[in-house]
């Protein structure tokens, strides 16, 4: 059995601590101040560790909120025990001190001597969030906050008349520090060890292996060029592009992590929301495990922020009115992951009302955007809920009403090269679907040919490529240019026209034709010539040169020329 990371973390500040103490009693007469003295490293990792110590407790407070159980509650009260304990060997005493109230609660709540109630779930929740600020603050040097001698006391006269009999302790002790953080080790089985190691760091990491991938590409044309094939130059440059690829892999997986704790501040936000709007919610959470970039789980807290707020302010009925449809009284949200390909799939599905689109095209038509007697289809009435400022909400709320959300959705997701899809059902609820990549750092890309230049068309939007017969190529009034596949008739674009480029010297048949699909939708590019398959390391667009529809980012190519990597999803939102 692996060890967790606050198992891990747990197991680093004992190792901190111990050498602390070893130098400490080699060392001076007077007794040291353990938060002036100690090693700077010993009060990062203690924060690190608290953080994460928390999100733990919270996940099991909320568990508390719908289904009491004595495990829950212990991994609460293990949490704070150790965060006491180790605040209290820092000097942090307000720290140890909100800890010992709030693990003081617990030990009643435990031996049935107070109430597990909706109030004192908030107070323990108030109570996390309390002591992961006041640990943010401790990491910089700051005043203690003030919100931490209101709780104090909204703690005490929860407990109502001091510890319970049995309690951990009368306060904070020196001793709980070390020996409740050893108390906790879990050996692995696997003999494991583990290591923090700086974001930025694994940033420069993946850039330098990039740039030996440039390298080895270009070394490799070399040589192919200037020797025979099967040499044994030609068979050593095989194997430095085989090791590379392969150290590639690794640092890309380093920088992988599990959804999960996205989905856990997800959690935390629907049981916020459901009280302030005084709606009964769940979340319902699958596929936590699955990976994606580190630095695009942060991006991604945005969006979903807006989506859950907009799911229970304008999507969830209150309980009068699903108890009167017939629906159970507690609404459910349910958000799920799972990979496609190179991409990664988050989907967040309620079983609210559902869009009104009548009530979507009649805003729009007020807002000056349609043309009253234009008629569209649902799903582009429903692109209109994505337009700046558009609200249906009758009233500004604290929540939304303002016209603020959905538009900063998309575009947060367009800036990660991804996408968003809505479908609605009238009364049964809505479902986002929103697509982005694995990472923005790697492309396995297919160098395509258009004219003079040569562009990066992602390998996981390929369907398959082929040489047209100019009989399949027909022009459809209304429609433009189609291409017959063997069973349906798919949108053609010619990438020379799509990109202002002058017009290729070649026409079909000597063009080739690529499928190529994102989600459901699919369409054929028209392109020249494919050259190769290139892993290529990602680099966004300078500022200068704008936003380019169609185009996702840059990349050095094996010859060492610069390559834009098409953007698949935006030609088929501008071709269908």
């Amino acid at each position: 059995m692996s060890m967790t990371d606050p198992e891990r973390d747990r197991d680093h500040v004992e190792d901190l601590v111990g050498a602390w103490l070893d130098e400490s009693r080699d060392g001076v007469n007077a007794e040291p101040d353990p938060l002036e003295e100690a090693d700077p490293e010993i009060l990062e990792s203690f924060v690190v560790e608290c953080i994460d110590l928390l999100e733990e407790a919270e996940q099991a407070v909320l568990h508390l909120e719908t289904r009491a159980d004595d495990d829950s509650i212990a991994v609460v009260f293990r949490c704070f025990h150790t965060i006491k304990g180790t605040g209290a060997f820092l000097a942090l005493d307000h720290i140890s001190g909100i800890a010992h109230e709030a693990e003081t609660l617990l030990s009643r709540i435990r031996e049935r001597a107070a109430p597990l109630d909706a109030e004192v779930v908030d107070l323990l929740i108030r109570s996390i969030d309390v002591l992961g600020e006041s640990a943010r603050e401790a990491r910089v040097g700051n005043s203690i906050p003030l919100s931490v001698e209101p709780l104090r006391r909204a703690l005490q006269a929860a407990v109502g008349g001091g510890p319970a009999a049995g309690a951990a302790d009368d306060g904070p002790r020196y001793a709980d520090g070390p020996q409740a953080i050893g108390a906790q080790r879990v050996e692995s089985g696997a003999g494991e060890s583990w290591t923090r190691v700086r974001t930025d760091r694994l940033d420069r990491l993946l850039e330098a292996v990039g740039e030996m991938v440039v390298t080895q590409s270009m070394l490799a044309r070399e040589a192919a060029l200037s020797t025979e094939a099967g040499s044994h130059l030609a068979q050593m440059v095989g194997t430095a592009g085989k090791n590379v690829r392969a150290l590639q892999e690794l640092s890309v997986g380093m920088r992988l992590v599990p959804m999960r704790s996205l989905f856990r501040r997800m959690d935390r936000l629907v049981h916020d929301l459901g009280r302030r709007s005084g709606k009964s919610v769940r979340l319902v959470t699958t596929g936590d495990e699955t990976e994606i970039d580190r630095n695009l789980i942060e991006e991604l807290s945005d969006p979903f922020l807006h989506m859950l707020r907009n799911a229970v302010d304008h999507g969830v009925e209150s309980a009068k009115e699903r108890h009167a449809l017939g629906k159970p009284d507690v609404a459910t949200l349910e958000l799920s992951a799972f990979r496609r390909g190179s991409n990664v799939v988050l989907r967040l599905t309620d079983d609210g009302r559902g869009l009104d689109t009548a009530r979507v095209r009649e805003r729009a038509v007020q807002r000056g955007w349609l043309p009253a007697d234009r008629q569209l289809t649902e799903a582009e009435v429903i692109e209109y809920i994505f337009a700046p400022g558009f609200s249906t909400a009758a009233a500004v709320t604290e929540m939304s009403g303002r016209g603020v959300g959905l538009d900063v959705v998309r575009r947060n997701l367009q800036s990660l090269n991804g996408r968003i899809q809505v479908t609605s059902a009238q009364g049964r609820g809505c479902v986002f679907e929103v697509e982005v990549p694995l990472t923005l750092a790697l492309t396995d890309g297919m160098i395509v040919r258009v004219g003079a230049e040569d562009y990066i068309l992602p390998v996981s939007n390929m369907v398959y490529s082929f040489q047209p017969d100019p009989e399949t190529i027909r022009t459809v009034a209304g429609k433009g240019e189609m291409v017959i596949l063997q069973d349906a008739i798919v949108p053609l674009v010619r990438l020379s026209e799509r990109l202002g480029l002058p017009a290729p010297a070649c026409q079909p048949p000597r063009q080739l034709v690529v499928l190529v699909a994102s989600g459901d939708r699919r369409c054929a590019l028209l392109v020249d010539q494919l050259t190769g398959q290139q892993q290529v390391v990602t680099k966004p667009l300078s500022p200068l040169l704008g936003r380019s529809r169609g185009v996702a980012g840059s990349a050095i190519l094996g010859n060492g020329r610069v390559g834009l990597i098409l953007d698949v999803a935006e030609l088929l939102e501008d071709t269908i």
